[in-house]
């Protein structure tokens, strides 16, 4: 009798947003674009100008010992245990994977016919976005590729089962360059053939004519992408103790019997058989029912 591995996010009625709308993307990405001297003499500044109005020196320096003393407050309280720590809340505090549901949403396991480790096609999709330009996100055109992006990112997100979107994590490139005026999107697609259906789609040909038409004019402006089909039992994945990132952000669409719907995360339990690496990757020849891989530390990877 088949059993099941053990979910740890609940399904969910709608697609997950995860776009760059959020309040936290803009956060890091303005500050990303200036350099630690800059956002230093920014707050230097703003100290000269408080210093010049007429007020009492107490007034002057009071927002300055405010807001550091409560940060320094805030941070202690988290660290003696009398405040919950938000670092740590969000962290999925387990070892767990991230695999393909059945058509139920439901991660079978136990003889052939269930769900095995691996199984199904990865898309990767990775598009790049730079300004090479001494006003950054200022620069001009970039305004106007930005809001392209913005309606092409929201076209996914509301019709992402007819894309076959999983899901996308988007990064700024903090490892060659001082600024973050770089933005790396890593997209996950059921399929290659869903990418270029997106690609042909209307609201992504006016974003690429845009640019075609203008490159001459904005050559600052950088785009680049690259696109990878991963066969089944060619992948696996594992995290411990990690805010889920990537695959493990995918999201399954999943039609019940009634004919309403749902979004199944893939993330289970890593614990047991999920321990090892070549149980992950679904292997014929070493997944089967005889072999049982139960016993040791299930933190460490066989």
């Amino acid at each position: 009798m088949p059993t099941n591995f053990t979910p740890l996010l609940p399904s969910l009625s709608t697609y997950r947003s995860n776009s760059l709308r959020a309040p936290a993307f803009g956060h890091n990405f303005l500050r990303g674009n200036f350099t630690i001297t800059t956002w230093l003499l920014l707050g230097a500044l703003f100290q000269i100008l408080l210093f010049l109005l007429p007020l009492r020196l107490t007034y002057t320096a009071a927002p300055v010992l405010v807001l550091l003393s409560w940060q320094i407050l805030d941070h202690l309280l988290m660290i003696i245990g009398l405040k919950p720590d938000i670092y740590q809340k969000r962290a999925l505090k387990a070892k767990y994977t991230a695999l393909f549901p059945d058509e139920n949403g439901e991660f079978t396991k136990g003889d052939k016919k269930g769900i095995a480790p691996g199984a199904g096609n990865i898309c990767v999709f990775i598009l790049g976005f730079s300004v090479n330009h001494v006003l950054g996100p200022l620069a001009p055109g970039s305004a106007k590729l930005s809001e392209y992006a913005q309606a092409m990112f929201k076209e996914l997100e509301t019709q992402a089962s007819e894309y076959g979107l999983l899901s996308f994590n988007y990064y700024t490139n903090s490892g060659a360059h001082t600024t973050g005026c770089e933005i790396m999107t890593i997209y996950y697609f059921k399929d290659m053939d869903y990418v270029h259906k997106f690609a042909n789609s209307s609201v992504h040909r006016k974003g690429w004519d845009w640019f075609n038409r203008h490159t001459k004019e904005y050559p600052h402006l950088g785009i680049m992408h690259e696109l990878y089909q991963v066969p089944k039992n060619k992948w696996e994945n594992v995290y411990i103790n990690y805010e889920p990132t990537l695959f493990g952000t995918a999201q399954h669409h999943i039609t019940n019997k009634d004919g309403t719907e749902k979004w199944i995360s893939g993330i289970v339990d890593a614990k047991g058989r999920l321990k090892a690496s070549h149980v992950r990757l679904g292997l014929d020849s070493l997944y089967s029912l005889e072999e049982d891989i139960t016993t040791g530390d299930d933190n460490i990877e066989e």
